[in-house]
């Protein structure tokens, strides 16, 4: 039985292939935020109501709001910035806030 050596690639070819090397050093991202908007209240407190009622997973919210006749666009952002600020929002709206 007769083994053929295959010709392996090029370090530089290697390098290439699976990006390995001196990479750019990233810029941190920084997350955005999104700030309450009060002119959102209703919908704010959709989003608690469904969240305590258990008929669906917080992270289908956005598809309700989206239900009501909002553009979906701006029901992932009232959606968001319920996310974002639930603490914030539990304080204006007096809700009790669970402790696991």
């Amino acid at each position: 039985m007769k083994i053929i050596k295959k010709k392996s690639k090029e370090p530089e070819q290697l390098v290439e292939l699976f990006g390995l090397g001196k990479k750019k050093k990233e810029e941190p991202v920084e997350p955005e935020v999104h700030k309450i908007n009060r002119d959102w209240d209703t919908h704010y407190r959709t989003l608690e109501m469904l969240r305590k009622s258990g008929v669906s997973k917080e992270l289908a919210g956005s598809y309700f709001i989206a239900d009501s006749g909002i553009k979906e666009d701006v029901a992932r952002e009232i959606f968001l910035s319920w996310l974002d600020n639930y603490n914030d929002l539990a304080r204006i709206f007096r809700w009790p806030v669970e402790v696991d």
